[in-house]
């Protein structure tokens, strides 16, 4: 089973306001773990490891009374890990509260 564990770090830089639109860019580091038959030679190969990569995603934020809010966003993430390469797509929703 071929599976994918990131852990990054985001800086986020958003615009003023009561609905603000901003972007999300970091950098990552992705454990993986592949199970793929090599073509060439029809052998099976089981191979894990870990990754440098980076992520680049937009979003959205609407606040409520200043300090609760609602936010959406989609982050693209890529990481060469030869023989393949990660790429997926990412979403989340949520509501806050600030103290």
């Amino acid at each position: 089973m071929n599976s994918i564990v990131p852990v990054f770090l985001q800086a986020k830089l958003k615009l003023p306001g009561f609905v603000a639109p901003y972007v999300l860019a970091g950098l990552g580091l992705y454990f993986y773990s592949l199970e793929y038959t090599n073509e060439e030679t029809e052998e099976h190969v089981d191979e894990t490891g870990a990754k440098f990569g980076y992520n680049a995603g937009l979003g959205l934020e609407i606040s409520f009374l200043g300090f609760m809010g609602a936010y959406a966003d989609g982050t693209y993430h890529w990481a060469d890990t030869a023989p393949a390469t990660i790429n997926s797509l990412t979403f989340q929703a949520g509501v806050y509260v600030g103290f």
